[in-house]
């Protein structure tokens, strides 16, 4: 340290002065001052001083948190005020359903008159379609509230090991064939008979006596 001159009543005294680097304590206290880096406290335990970096990270893990638990994807462009918002123990999330973002509710979206159309077009298409067909385009066929097998009235029959659909014929609902076989689809088809020869009249005919 040096003697720096001090004027008191006129008169000029040394006092000590002291490095740039250090000041005095104050209690418990125990602060540094830097010409470059500003003031560096060592003693405030009960105050979190994070840096830029650090505090990034923390939010980036926060809504990692907030998306894989809740669903919600957070909107980097909203302040970390609305982040912090969404992280509160407790609290509910109010986020559009349609966009995933938090600066306005679900009915006041943008996208809302979009999606409705979509989705209703979706809605009755498939609708129609899981009535009305099945995965192969084929008519989905019912009886007593059970749905009938297409592949067991196919010629090439069900292939399934274990089939949970009613293996009837959709023609004529009877069990031991399926529709391509069923006699009364084929109606074009002649029917044999091994009864003996009749005549038009019905009486059967009858051999000439000879004697």
């Amino acid at each position: 340290m040096e003697d720096v001159p001090l004027a008191v009543h006129g008169s000029v005294q040394n006092r000590p002065t002291l490095p740039l680097s250090t000041t005095p304590s104050l209690g418990y206290l125990s602060t540094t001052v830097c010409p470059t880096a500003g003031v560096r406290s060592d003693a405030f335990s009960n105050v979190d001083i994070v840096a830029p970096s650090l505090q990034r990270s923390i939010i980036e893990a926060k809504a990692a948190a907030l998306l894989r638990e809740r669903h919600v994807k957070v909107d980097w462009s909203l302040r970390d005020r609305d982040i912090l918002s969404l992280i509160t123990a407790g609290s509910s999330v109010n986020v559009c359903k349609i966009c995933n973002l938090i600066d306005h509710a679900t009915q006041y979206c943008p996208l809302q008159s979009s999606v409705q159309v979509e989705n209703s077009s979706s809605r009755s298409y498939s609708s129609s379609n899981l009535q009305s067909v099945d995965k192969q385009g084929r008519s989905r066929v019912f009886h007593e509230g059970r749905e009938m097998c297409n592949n067991f009235n196919n010629p090439k029959g069900c292939y399934r090991k274990v089939c949970y659909l009613l293996h009837q014929c959709t023609k004529c609902r009877a069990t031991g064939h399926g529709a391509a076989t069923c006699r009364k689809s084929n109606s074009n088809v002649p029917v044999h008979s091994s009864t003996s020869s009749v005549s038009s009249k019905g009486n059967k005919l009858e051999k000439p006596n000879s004697g």
